[in-house]
């Protein structure tokens, strides 16, 4: 704790300095208010201890910004935090924007420069938040002679859709150091493991323990990237203990258990990660794989009443009519402006101009790539599925460099993710939260996905071991 201290107070680096400005003109301010405003007196008090045991907390992030990455993993699930009764924000969505800032400012300070790697995946993310950018510029326009969003709405949506590469990015450097992501990972399988023995306490009747309640980090990325995550490590990591293997593997059957079993209409909660699953298995052994595919297949067609029956309830029936009717009104909305879109959040308000199956009400598509196209415009769209591209190309590439049995796992078990990820785009806003819906709540569980995908493109990097090549910006 001395040693702690000692070093806060020497104040080495720009980020600290920085650090060190902000708060003392915060704390100035705060005492201004405290002595000129009536009745400010004890708030500002309070904000300003806040401000002092922020600042101190934040000091090991600004030396050492993988480890708020590392912190983010298990802050997805934690509950939205809630301002005076007038909404909230989940704990993920506000310390994303600090993070990344604090992680620019460090390699500015540490490294002479902000040098960035070489990598392909980086020229889709780039364009993208271009691309977000205008369209947040476009959607300023009143389309169709009526007001779109808020503006709090479209700022939050724009800050989801530009946190979203970023945090990409930043994972991709922070995370080439194994150690550090090693950590990630079993933050992911001990957060996965407490939440599955809550859920199997509540149903043998201990409604005390209750985490699964928790709103906003128990989205789709959660359980997708738990199984790619937990299937990898326990099967294809061989260094690992028997016990260890073991223990990963039983989060695998746990989560498919409860998705499949409590959660069975939920296709969101089990469908990627079941790709993600296969997708992994066959990165690892593609031959076995595709025969157990077939086999399961031939299973299916084998039992394809029963399949259908279990899977396609009266709700998914409805689910399916609703969105495809959805789908032909949102394509009516997107004809008026489809290459730029009309800016984050926007096109909820223009919805009840159109009829849907009759009725003339506010409505959202429950799917991320028609959200792209509404929000960001085709260009957008054409991004990330640029992205999914480079990803996997990045993943072909590296797979048969010499890797620790960590390395190999955790690659093959990211581009599974990457798969389940793009499948559960399909099927909700769930890489990309759309304000209406998802929403800022659901970005804990969303960043997971952006937090991994940044790591797969970090670990590809490490080819032979070589200087990691870069460019200066």
């Amino acid at each position: 704790m001395t040693r702690y201290l000692s070093r806060l107070f020497e104040l080495e680096g720009l980020p600290a300095r920085l650090m060190v400005a902000a708060g003392a003109a915060a704390s100035v301010g705060l005492l201004f208010l405290a002595t000129m405003r009536q009745g400010m007196y004890e708030s500002a008090l309070q904000m300003l201890g806040v401000l002092i045991l922020g600042g101190i907390a934040a000091y090991p992030i600004v030396e050492r910004p993988v480890l708020g990455l590392l912190l983010l993993v298990p802050a997805a699930i934690l509950p939205p935090l809630q301002f005076g009764g007038k909404g909230g924000s989940s704990v993920a969505f506000l310390a994303a924007p600090a993070l990344v800032g604090l992680w620019l400012l460090s390699r500015l300070s540490h490294e002479g420069g902000l040098k960035l790697l070489r990598s392909s995946v980086f020229r889709p993310l780039a364009w993208f938040t271009l691309a977000s950018v205008v369209a947040f510029g476009v959607g300023q326009y009143r389309w169709f002679g009526v007001a779109g969003a808020s503006l709090d709405a479209r700022i939050a949506g724009l800050a989801m859709l530009m946190l979203s590469p970023a945090i990409l990015v930043m994972a991709a450097h922070e995370f080439r150091n194994t150690r550090w992501l090693k950590r990630a990972v079993w933050a992911l399988l001990f957060v996965g493991a407490a939440l599955l023995i809550s859920s199997g306490l509540g149903m043998l009747g201990f409604k005390a323990v209750g985490l699964l309640h928790t709103k906003g980090g128990m989205g789709s990325m959660f359980w997708t990237w738990l199984m790619a995550m937990s299937f990898s490590q326990g099967v294809i990591n061989n260094k690992l203990s028997a016990s260890a293997r073991l223990f990963c593997l039983a989060i695998t059957v746990g989560t498919l258990a409860l998705t499949m079993g409590s959660w069975l209409e939920w296709a969101s909660g089990w469908a990627p990660g079941c790709v993600a699953l296969g997708v992994t298995l066959f990165a690892y052994r593609p031959r076995f794989a595709l025969v157990l595919g077939i086999l399961g297949g031939l299973a299916l067609l084998a039992n394809a009443t029963v399949a259908r029956d279990l899977a396609y309830t009266p709700d998914q029936a409805y689910s399916t009519h609703t969105r495809a009717a959805a789908a032909q009104t949102l394509l009516e909305i997107a004809k008026q402006n489809p290459i730029t879109g009309f800016g984050p959040a926007n096109y909820y308000h223009y919805t009840p101009l159109f009829p849907i199956l009759g009725w003339y009400v506010h409505f959202n598509s429950h799917n991320n790539y028609f959200d792209l196209v509404l929000q960001t415009g085709l260009f957008g769209l054409f991004c990330i599925g640029w992205l999914w591209f480079e990803l996997g190309r990045t993943y072909w590439r590296a797979r048969n460099q010499p890797r620790s049995s960590f390395e190999k796992a955790f690659l093959c078990g990211a581009i599974g993710g990457v798969a389940g990820t793009a499948v559960g785009g399909a099927l909700g806003d769930w890489f990309l939260p759309f304000v209406y819906n998802v929403g800022i709540f659901g970005f804990g569980s969303s960043i997971l996905a952006w937090i991994f995908m940044g790591a797969l493109v970090g670990v590809a990097s490490l080819q032979d071991r070589q200087p990691i090549p870069s460019v200066d910006l």
